[in-house]
């Protein structure tokens, strides 16, 4: 999956590229979402990359389905195994979004920690904030 060239660099700057920086240690986790049964397609070349990857166990992926305005979500996290805590952590975060429970609006410290666990730098998770807030 390629970035669009009219995007802002400090937008999605890893799109395309999560394989890549994961090899390279650059990214400590990567994470995928998608509705299911609508959107699988985007992914399959990226899943693809990864799949051998996780097979000879040099990358680890975990997978979790959510429900979202009756739609079913597929989050996939991929990570080194050293790095499986990114992906536990990235798990509670995204359970807590789904939690109908509670009833605050969606922290930015987590939209932070989130990225950070991705391996985005200060500037761009603040880029993002900030662009997010004003939409």
């Amino acid at each position: 999956m390629k970035k669009p060239d009219n995007i802002h660099p400090l937008i999605g700057p890893h799109e395309g590229r999560e394989l890549e920086l994961t090899l390279a240690g650059e990214k400590p986790a990567a994470m995928f979402y998608y509705v299911i049964g609508k959107e699988e397609y985007v992914f399959e070349d990226v899943f693809a990359a990864f799949q051998p990857y996780v097979d000879d166990g040099t990358i680890v992926k975990k997978e979790r389905v959510y429900s979202f305005k009756n739609h079913p979500m597929k989050y996939i996290f991929y990570a080194f195994p050293s790095n499986q805590s990114n992906i536990d952590r990235l798990i509670e975060i995204v359970d807590f979004s789904y939690d109908s429970s509670r009833q605050t609006s969606w922290p930015t410290q987590l939209e932070r920690e989130t990225g950070r666990l991705l391996g985005y730098s200060d500037e761009a998770i603040e880029f993002f904030i900030n662009r997010r807030h004003i939409m």
